[in-house]
């Protein structure tokens, strides 16, 4: 599933650099930007929603989060 999230968001990001027709590297730069804020924004979402989970090593946890 990640491989073809990131296949998909490749394509995406392609066309967009394509949409431009520049002969610089600014709109390359410009996506990159773009996809590693996504990607910093997913990591600190997915790392909130980690520490709200409780480990069934822990006493009186549950299997499922709260």
């Amino acid at each position: 599933m990640l491989g073809f999230l990131q296949i998909g968001i490749s394509v995406v990001a392609s066309s967009i650099v394509g949409i431009f027709n520049s002969h610089t590297m600014m709109p390359v730069a410009a996506i990159l930007c773009v996809t590693s804020w996504i990607g910093l924004a997913v990591l600190l979402t997915g790392h909130s929603r980690i520490k709200q989970v409780r480990y069934v090593e822990e006493k009186g946890a549950n299997f499922l989060p709260h």
